[in-house]
């Protein structure tokens, strides 16, 4: 099955969500997801994820949209055979119901791509104990990173934010880790000007650039629920 992110961009605009969750396009599910009963049996162990388990892997990440620079963003990535995955608010772009409730962003999102996420990041990339243990206890991946672009501080100095990946990534034994980088597809700037220099400065310097469901070695049948 492979979902087409110009189709559901303009549904997912309207939902409402303080929660974000994430699908990665484009995306091909090989397999029946894992049902929820299986996933509560086997949850991940409760902590919150910054880096990808592979070495020399970046998981481009994209939060708080999707916006009216997210497609544009899509045919780029597509034109460069990138991967990146997407951590979706609808609560930013109008909204059909007043809810701050990860379950029903999980449920909207299924109605609209026709399954369940598996991957969470609290707003902000802020959890407390008690919110690890009750998204973990879901059967939640709570994925943070462990590269910021800050390109919310900045949307008009793209190289600062580049200069991000730069001090983390130009270090002697940075391919022996793997990263998961933050943006906003929110921001014509980010889109349109730092991506191509994040994607270009990686693939120039030999990274892989995976979904964050490949970065931690998950099969795809992993990364989503019936």
């Amino acid at each position: 099955m492979l979902f087409n992110f110009a189709r559901v961009t303009p549904a997912l605009s309207a939902l409402s969500a303080l929660t974000l969750c994430v699908w990665a396009a484009p995306v091909q599910i090989k397999k029946e997801p894992v049902v929820m009963s299986e996933l509560v049996k086997r949850a991940p162990t409760a902590a919150i994820i910054t880096n990808c388990t592979q070495p020399g892997q970046v998981a481009l990440t994209y939060d708080d949209g999707p916006s009216n620079y997210t497609q544009k963003l899509i045919d780029y990535l597509n034109s460069k055979k990138a991967y990146a995955t997407f951590y979706v608010n609808g609560d930013n772009n109008g909204r059909i119901e007043d809810h701050a409730s990860a379950v029903l962003m999980d449920t909207k999102i299924k109605a609209i791509i026709g399954w369940r996420p598996l991957f969470m990041r609290p707003p902000y990339g802020n959890a407390n104990a008690h919110v690890v243990q009750y998204l973990t206890q879901l059967g939640y991946y709570i994925t943070n990173w462990n590269i910021d672009s800050n390109d919310w501080r900045h949307p008009d100095n793209v190289n600062s934010s580049l200069a991000e990946f730069k001090k983390v990534l130009d270090l002697p034994t940075a391919k022996s880790h793997g990263y998961i980088a933050l943006h906003h597809d929110t921001y014509q700037s980010t889109v349109e000007k730092l991506t191509p220099l994040v994607v270009e400065y990686l693939q120039s310097a030999g990274y892989a650039l995976v979904t964050v469901g490949h970065c931690l070695g998950l099969n795809q049948t992993q990364w989503y629920r019936a």
